[in-house]
């Protein structure tokens, strides 16, 4: 694996995403994780990531995701996405901005308006700021805390796709229960992919 600083944004790309909780602390429950799960479904959608693995401890998370090639979305395919992270009133509203551009011609404008959506998609940077984000947001709300909850960016490595490497980065991903001696047995951890 090798650490990509700079953000690696090539496609099909597979990513191995870490980050922590500041000061290491052990803030996330079950309640947490499951939130954190759902919101990360969502925002992989919405990104066009693909998740192949992960494992939310109480203190940090690990990712393993796909990049794959962006796709080229109709405008009925972004909004829906775009429903998928914002919910669907959020969704009907866009749709009605974009019908109300088409009525008056204004194709310029419904195509400035996709672009800007697009423009989240397809990008692990943006995945991992929009998870960490509204997660942070959630658990503020929730228990009244000021401030991030992360610990400064994340990390990447980037895994080649050779089946040995991303079996050793699914391995490694879902030992960490057993190492944090929190379970004994890969089955008994319920917040990991290979769990799910």
């Amino acid at each position: 694996m090798a650490v990509s600083n700079n953000r690696v944004k090539e496609r099909n790309t597979v990513h191995h995403l870490i980050s922590r909780i500041a000061h290491r602390v052990y803030f996330l429950k079950d309640e947490e994780c499951q939130d954190f799960l759902s919101m990360m479904f969502r925002v992989a959608e919405f990104c066009g990531i693909r998740l192949l693995g992960w494992c939310i401890m109480t203190n940090h998370f690990h990712v393993l995701a796909y990049l794959p090639e962006e796709e080229e979305l109709e405008e009925k395919e972004v909004v829906r996405r775009y429903g998928v992270l914002k919910g669907a009133l959020v969704a009907n509203m866009l749709a009605n901005e974009l019908a109300k551009k088409h009525a008056q011609n204004d194709e310029k404008g419904v195509e400035e308006t996709l672009a800007k959506i697009k423009k989240r998609m397809y990008d692990v940077g943006i995945f991992m700021k929009i998870l960490k984000q509204w997660f942070t947001t959630e658990y503020n709300r929730r228990y009244a805390h000021a401030g991030t909850l992360w610990e400064s960016a994340y990390r990447d490595r980037v895994v080649k796709m050779a089946t040995k490497d991303l079996s050793d980065a699914l391995c490694y991903i879902h030992l960490n229960p057993i190492r944090a001696a929190i379970c004994e047995g890969f089955d008994e951890y319920r917040w990991s992919s290979l769990h799910a």
